[in-house]
Formats: C-alpha cells, structure tokens, sequence
C-alpha cells in the first residue's frame, strides 16, 4: 500500500506542472495584448496568481518534509492553498477573456 502523503504530493506536483503551463499560456497571451496595445497595463490579477502559485509551492515543499504527525495540517493548509491558486486562475482568465473581447 503506497504512503498517503507521497501519493499526494505527486498529485499536487501534477496540479502544479499542470497550472504552471496554463500561467505561461496565459501570460503569453497577455504578453501579446502588451504589444499589440502600447500603454496596456500588466494584469494584476496574474501578479496575484504567480504569488498564490508561490504559495501552493511552500506548502508542498512542507508537506514533503513535514513529520507524520504534523502531516494532516499540513495536507489541509496544501489544499487551502491549492483553492486560492484555483481561484485566482480564474479571475486572470476572466480578467484576460473580458479585456480581449472589449471588457475592462
């Protein structure tokens, strides 16, 4: 039987890899809109985004490390995480979507 912990921290490294290639294709895009509009404002809902993604890093970096014991806090203050960087995923891309179709 495979340990708790390991298992979900390749996961959370999965989610991760995952959501690091969203931010670059988003940040690109957005890159793009920069040059095509001089004067464009950098977004700082993806500001917010790579620091919360900062975030979801320490708390696997803990979660990995941490005592056995300490380990059920340290998954539940991982998954805290994982849902701010989730939720502010979705604000850049709302934010980016609605700038490119005329929004704000």
């Amino acid at each position: 039987m495979s340990d708790p912990r390991d298992t979900y921290c390749r996961q959370l490294e999965t989610r991760l890899a995952t959501l690091d290639a969203q931010m670059d294709d988003l940040a690109r895009a957005e890159e793009a809109e920069r040059v095509a509009t001089p004067g464009h404002p950098p977004s700082p809902e993806l500001a917010e985004l790579r620091a919360r993604r900062d975030d979801v890093s320490r708390h696997l970096a803990r979660c990995q490390f941490v005592e056995q014991d300490d380990w059920h806090s340290a998954h539940a203050a991982a998954e805290e995480s994982w849902t701010a960087v989730a939720d502010a995923f979705e604000r850049a891309l709302v934010r980016f979507r609605g700038r490119g179709s005329g929004g704000s």
